[in-house]
């Protein structure tokens, strides 16, 4: 730590003085902080969602579709969404894509994020797709995304409702 930082400050015709003490950052970690659900779990629980094995990409369809856990991608999985699908996320529940967010919404059948009956939910986070999936961009097309809040998890928080964290 730095300690003794001296910071003069001004205001209105009167002068502060604090004396401050700097941390250094944590050491990066050196693996994600947040762990993957596996994707027979995640085709388990929510058997609406589409395996294309082969591109490495899970698929939500057109529809009104109820999330109530927080969905954490496995590494180099895409998700894409088709035109016209409605998300409704409880409180709890949210987004985790460590490849390409594929958000394909039309002017006519925008996708839409929203939370149930609390309006409040985990929001969208996009980690690393460059790292997993090099070859591919993430976008959001046409969508309207509502009552996100931050996400946290036991050794990390984010304070954005939609998070891209080296990611196109």
């Amino acid at each position: 730590a730095i300690e003794g930082i001296t910071v003069y400050l001004s205001h209105s015709g009167q002068d502060f003085e604090y004396v401050l003490t700097a941390n250094d950052y944590p050491a990066p970690a050196k693996h994600s902080p947040v762990s993957s659900d596996t994707v027979d779990d995640i085709l388990v629980r929510y058997s609406f969602l589409e395996l294309d094995v082969e591109s490495s990409q899970i698929s939500i369809p057109k529809g009104s579709w109820r999330f109530d856990t927080y969905l954490k991608f496995p590494e180099g999985f895409s998700v894409y969404i088709e035109p016209g699908a409605k998300l409704t996320f409880s409180s709890e529940a949210g987004l985790l894509v460590r490849g390409a967010l594929k958000v394909n919404g039309t002017p006519e059948e925008r996708v839409v994020f929203s939370g149930d009956i609390e309006k409040r939910w985990r929001g969208i986070s996009v980690f690393k797709n460059k790292f997993w999936a090099p070859s591919e961009s993430s976008y959001i097309h046409n969508a309207d995304i509502l009552g996100t809040t931050n996400t946290s998890f036991e050794s990390w928080s984010l304070t954005g409702g939609v998070t891209f964290l080296e990611s196109d």
